[in-house]
């Protein structure tokens, strides 16, 4: 007997600031899935060309500035993954109990954003491997069907 094995809709992860530990959900919903993935691209994509004029900024106004845009990018794709409560819940994990503002965070945040992403990525390209070992099945079961031509002869 074949056993079909797929992820959950739901992926967990935790995220550990000092000693308190955050438990994230992203879902990973067909819905969610290809809208978030395409929100991490874009999300991406910006944030690589901060941190390029990041690295050649020595302004500590332009600096702050920066880390506030930073927020703005990966804030929303963030809180699209693993809902609003769990964001709040990182940035106070991050001010140990207080809340801190999400550029004062940048430093979790990426990686929290890199992690979703990941995830979300990992999800397509699962469903990707997954439709081209249908597609393959075709292919074989058509291949081993005998030709129009054949049959009539």
């Amino acid at each position: 007997m074949k056993t079909l094995k797929v992820k959950k809709s739901f992926e967990r992860f935790e995220v550990e600031i000092g000693d308190e530990t955050v438990t994230c959900s992203i879902d990973c919903t067909d819905t969610n899935v290809n809208a978030i993935a395409a929100k991490c691209i874009a999300a991406r994509d910006k944030a690589l060309a901060l941190d390029s004029i990041k690295a050649k900024t020595a302004n500590r106004k332009n600096l702050d500035q920066l880390s506030v845009k930073m927020a703005n990018v990966i804030g929303p794709v963030i809180k699209d993954a693993i809902g609003e409560e769990s964001y709040d819940a990182i940035l106070t994990a991050c001010g140990d109990g207080v809340r801190l503002k999400p550029e004062q965070c940048n430093l979790v945040m990426v990686q929290v954003f890199a992690t979703v992403c990941q995830a979300i990525f990992d999800r397509l390209n699962d469903v990707k491997q997954s439709k081209a070992a249908h597609y393959l099945q075709d292919v074989v079961a058509d291949a081993q069907k005998p030709d129009d031509a054949e049959q009539g002869r």
